[in-house]
């Protein structure tokens, strides 16, 4: 399947149909994750992302209310 930017994924396919997956080598086991920095980062935007999507959740329910009321 393509990636984002267009090219193969690194996953190939035998003369089957199945897909090899590519082997996980030790150099690509050692990424511990973030650093501290990019966790803060990423939870301001998930905080953010969250919030955002509860007032719109909560505006349609508040605009599906006008509409037909449910009790």
């Amino acid at each position: 399947m393509p990636s984002a930017t267009g090219t193969a994924s690194p996953a190939v396919r035998d003369g089957h149909g199945n897909v090899e997956e590519p082997e996980v080598t030790m150099a690509m086991m050692d990424n511990k994750g973030m650093t501290e920095e990019e966790a803060i980062r990423f939870n301001k935007y998930w905080v953010a992302g969250t919030g955002t999507w509860v007032l719109g959740a909560v505006m349609a329910h508040l605009l599906a209310w006008s509409w037909r009321p449910w009790f």
